[in-house]
């Protein structure tokens, strides 16, 4: 399938009428968990052959209505991309290279037979919901970091996990796929880097005392492989 007629897809916004009041998102955001708390919005689209993805919306949360012809139901045709959105120490709110997700989204549905959506309506998706729901990018407890910091060496893992051994050097090489490597590197980097600063460790100190530490129990001279 092809994408949307036109990349320039209206959204229209629906303040949720009753959002979380402020107390019981900071409890709630104190132990979240992971995929257990969910903000006050959400974006949907809507696809048909004539006109393509149209619709955009930024509504309330809530159930989904789907029919129970839906495609998902009977033959699992869904994609999953994951983005987060974290809070720098003075104040705005980012996400990391959002335009590679909008267009491995996109890839996705290609390999789906899906229709493909516009990068730049991925993008603005994204842009409505984080603004809109900016309070609530306050918090980041360790268990929620270390399992997104996971789940990107997860999707590193993924780029080698099917390559012999002897071909995975040469592999990372040639483009695009050495850009996609150096992309989910820097995914595993700035997570980890995320996870020492919530926890408060200085990861400098850290690797230098971990050093020390190897060169004081495996000196150079005496120890061998």
């Amino acid at each position: 399938m092809t994408a949307s007629p036109s990349t320039e897809i209206a959204f229209d916004v629906r303040s949720s009428a009753d959002p979380v009041p402020p107390a019981e998102r900071e409890r709630v955001l104190a132990s979240p968990g992971f995929g257990e708390v969910f903000t006050d919005h959400m974006v949907t689209l809507h696809w048909t052959q004539e006109r393509g993805w149209h619709d955009g919306l930024l509504q309330p949360y809530g159930p989904l209505m789907l029919e129970p012809a839906t495609a998902v139901f009977h033959y699992a045709q869904e994609i999953f991309e994951g983005l987060k959105a974290y809070r720098q120490g003075g104040g705005p709110i980012v996400a990391f290279r959002p335009s590679a997700n909008a267009a491995r989204f996109k890839r996705s549905a290609t390999r789906l037979a899906m229709p493909e959506l516009p990068e730049a309506a991925f993008l603005r998706s994204i842009e409505l919901l984080v603004s809109q729901d900016r309070d609530w990018g306050q918090f980041h407890d360790p268990k929620s970091v270390l399992l997104a910091l996971v789940g990107e060496v997860g999707e590193l893992a993924e780029l080698f996990q099917w390559l012999p051994a002897v071909d995975a050097q040469e592999f990372a090489q040639h483009e695009p796929l050495r850009t996609r490597v150096g992309e989910e590197m820097s995914d595993v980097l700035l997570y980890l880097v995320l996870l020492a600063d919530v926890i408060g460790i200085d990861l400098a100190e850290a690797a230098q005392a971990k050093m020390d530490d190897s060169e004081r129990r495996f000196p150079p001279g005496p120890s061998k492989g």
